[in-house]
């Protein structure tokens, strides 16, 4: 990895270890989750604004940073996998945050976790949480390998490779 693909992919990787928990809560996993996914969306949305300063203090739903995201990258910039997958996060962010006790909770997780599962075709031992905390590292490291396209204007090998 070149030097200026490092100082993206870097801090990205940092700020996992640092904020996304190792506890055994999903709630706040995906809580947490949410947030680091939504940071990526929202600076692949700034790195293509001319004005970026405008947008400070503006709030954008998570949905549409999003669906801005994805239209800016184009449907060759990413696997489809990445934006279905960040959409069922915010879907399984959005029950577990606005009703407590959900029963649509389960499904919406299994949804998530299926996604990566159908990626990779693993049918793992580990429990929910363990499961929930790989498929976000998943998401979140094929996010800055996007990123990182958009600032550096080169791939990472691995997705060049098509390993991911």
């Amino acid at each position: 990895m070149k030097r200026d693909e490092f100082e993206v992919y870097k801090p990205r990787h940092l700020r996992l270890e640092e904020h996304l928990p190792k506890s055994d809560d999903a709630t706040l996993i995906t809580l947490k989750g949410h947030l680091l996914v939504e940071e990526i969306l929202e600076e692949i949305i700034l790195h293509y604004c001319r004005a970026p300063e405008v947008l400070s203090g503006v709030e954008i739903a998570y949905f549409l940073k999003l669906r801005l995201a994805q239209a800016l990258i184009g449907p060759k910039g990413a696997p489809d996998f990445v934006w279905e997958m960040a959409g069922a996060l915010n879907s399984l962010r959005n029950e577990l945050s606005h009703k407590l006790d959900s029963p649509k909770v389960a499904g919406k997780l299994d949804r998530f976790i299926g996604i990566y599962r159908s990626r990779y075709g693993r049918d793992t031992k580990m429990d929910k949480a363990s499961e929930l905390r790989v498929a976000i590292g998943f998401i979140l490291g094929a996010l800055t390998f996007i990123e990182t396209k958009v600032k550096t204007g080169r791939m990472p090998p691995a997705l060049d490779e098509g390993d991911v």
